[in-house]
């Protein structure tokens, strides 16, 4: 009972995270919107209520609700747009840029601070992926010399600002919907993800205090900043990067298919890119370190744990159940206890992470992403 409370708790913290990260994207529109690349989308106005329930009585999709089957199909291809509709481009813009955003708030764990600039998050080692541009699949450039609601001429650009020591915000341009629907033309706005405190306002002061004291690693025993051995904090939140991304990739491939993904290649979808520079170096330190970390599958129960040094800093046990019982967590339930799995065959550990090859197009090196116009 006890260990089954820990999971529901920290799977609890982990949700109620994202919900309100999401809760503080502030939008802004620009006075002035451009135009986007031409022919890149349809130009008639389109709804946001495009989409329909996948699958048929006695298939693997039955109970799948708000899915479309081709937009499934298309997240496992290369085919760019991945979709049509301005509504469903801006948010693969959103969550590319809000994984962005706790990635930084990992970091920030680690060292104390943001990363001075998106280019040292990167060439640090220890950002593990990259967003795609949704329109072409052209990785998401860092605009760093211009001020994007003056100057919109890349949709998917973003911009990396630091506020003070533990503030900062990600800028990007998407598309302005409102302005496309009742206009029929394709325009641009701007969207803000913020994190952290700022001392100017009460209100954000207390958001400050609360975001701290959440966990950025799903499955974490403690909090990063925690651990006190500089070594073992890092790897402990790379492992809970590789979780995180691993997490979402699983989780739209369930909510696609009603079935597990069989294994790490199989989970990932053309929505991000994974840097190869930095996913090799980090599998070899955590081969190297001694470290015992496990992800895998008992039947319909995933599982995540790592131990390093005789401590456990992270165990989650989670159970994938009918969508159509449980359609607002994806299929996710919470009654399962790790200690009853057989978590012997994992399908990523220490051991197996580094002898994965990943295919050339799920790839980019450090070189190919437009990490700045200075």
């Amino acid at each position: 009972m006890k260990n089954t409370f820990k999971q529901i708790s920290t799977l609890t913290t982990f949700i109620i995270s994202s919900f309100i990260i999401s809760l503080i994207l502030l939008i802004g529109c620009s006075t002035s919107p451009k135009p986007i690349k031409p022919n890149t989308l349809q130009s008639s106005p389109i709804s946001e209520d495009q989409t329909f329930q996948a699958g048929k009585e006695g298939t693997a999709n039955e109970g799948v609700t708000n899915v479309s089957m081709q937009d499934v199909m298309e997240y496992k291809s290369m085919k760019f747009p991945l979709t049509e509709n301005p509504a469903r481009i801006n948010s693969q813009m959103t969550k590319g840029i809000v994984r962005l955003n706790k990635e930084i708030k990992r970091y920030h764990d680690v060292n104390g601070k943001p990363p001075d600039s998106i280019s040292s998050l990167v060439n640090s080692g220890f950002l593990l992926w990259w967003p795609r541009n949704p329109i072409d699949g052209s990785p998401m450039k860092v605009i760093s010399s211009r001020d994007l609601e003056d100057n919109q001429s890349d949709f998917g650009s973003f911009k990396y600002d630091i506020l003070d020591n533990s503030y900062f915000q990600l800028s990007f341009t998407c598309i302005d919907k409102e302005a496309n629907i009742n206009t029929a033309k394709e325009n641009w706005t701007t969207r803000t993800v913020q994190y952290g405190y700022h001392k100017e306002t009460e209100q954000q002061m207390k958001l400050g205090v609360k975001i701290k004291s959440w966990m950025s690693v799903m499955g974490g025993t403690k909090p990063a900043y925690e651990v006190d051995d500089y070594n073992k904090r890092f790897l402990y939140v790379m492992c809970g990067q590789l979780v995180g991304f691993l997490a979402g990739r699983t989780n739209s491939h369930y909510t696609s298919f009603e079935v597990l993904p069989l294994s790490f290649n199989d989970a990932l979808d053309n929505r991000f890119f994974i840097i190869k520079e930095n996913f090799e170096s980090f599998a070899k330190m955590l081969k190297d370190s001694g470290a015992d970390f496990r992800w895998g599958f008992d039947n319909n129960n995933l599982y995540i744990s790592l131990d390093i040094d005789n401590e456990r800093l992270m165990e989650l046990c989670l159970v994938y159940g009918p969508l159509l019982e449980t359609p607002s967590s994806g299929g996710i339930q919470f009654d399962c206890s790790f200690q009853d799995l057989d978590t012997s065959s994992p399908m990523v550990s220490a051991e197996t992470l580094i002898q994965i090859k990943i295919p050339e197009e799920y790839l980019i090196s450090i070189k190919d992403i437009p990490l700045g116009d200075n």
